[in-house]
């Protein structure tokens, strides 16, 4: 299942806790747009941000850029505006798979569906944004924006850790962030729709994401079993009630 959200009704997912803390870093999401970015309004699958002086942000998100429908990251600072955008298009109706990392001050790129011949990379130097909220369906700069037209399913965060291209390759094709031979994510909200907090099932600190408004949406599931998504590691499965272990074949 995946988590609605309606961009007309501010809906999202919040904690107040900065969730990205350090370099490197990823993200891995579904998506599925009900209508495209504007000019001015970029729908993020995951934002941190700042809601002191707007000045420090990390969103992934899509973006209208210059008339095309793009994935982007965006990490800003008082310093420093670093963009990656890719140079394939999202588009409504369908699920996309998108991904986002930093590797440094210096090195960030953005990957829509593992076509990385249209990845987008940026070489801006950025210091490390101070942050203290997070999102997920909308980022938040001072004041919560961004906010995503669609569905969203299985949000990962690593810290301290890049995917490969392989894993990200695999993660397109919907394999378990649990199971592409990466490190257990820091963060991992399976978005099933049926939780309120939505649970995070990382092997980090447990940090639940607050529900404002997002609705169930039982019927459209992400491209891959609905039974493949509602199972976890087993080191996890004593955290949550009446969890079902994971499945060694998707």
């Amino acid at each position: 299942m995946s988590r609605l959200f309606e961009d007309a009704s501010s809906e999202n997912l919040e904690n107040s806790n900065a969730l990205i803390t350090q370099r490197p870093w990823c993200q891995s999401a579904w998506f599925f747009l009900d209508s495209l970015p504007t000019v001015v309004g970029d729908e993020a699958t995951f934002g941190c941000g700042d809601t002191v002086a707007g000045s420090d942000l990390i969103a992934c998100s899509t973006r209208d850029e210059a008339g095309a429908d793009l994935w982007r990251l965006r990490v800003l600072n008082a310093a420093g505006d670093g963009r990656a955008l890719t140079t394939n298009n999202v588009f409504t109706n369908i699920w996309h798979h998108g991904y986002c990392e930093e590797i440094s001050s210096t090195l960030r790129r953005a990957v829509l569906d593992a076509d990385f011949a249209n990845e987008g990379v940026d070489t801006t130097s950025v210091v490390f944004p101070a942050m203290n909220v997070s999102h997920i369906g909308a980022a938040q700069q001072l004041t919560i924006g961004r906010h995503m037209d669609g569905r969203i399913a299985e949000v990962a965060i690593w810290n301290g850790y890049a995917c490969t291209n392989a894993q990200i390759l695999a993660l397109s094709k919907g394999a378990s962030p649990f199971e592409i031979g990466a490190p257990l994510p820091t963060h991992f909200w399976p978005l099933w729709g049926l939780n309120s907090p939505e649970v995070d099932l990382g092997l980090g600190t447990e940090r639940l994401m607050t529900l404002s408004s997002a609705s169930i949406d039982p019927d459209l599931d992400p491209p891959f079993a609905r039974g493949r998504q509602i199972v976890m590691a087993p080191s996890i499965v004593d955290t949550v009630i009446n969890a079902p272990r994971r499945r060694a074949e998707l």
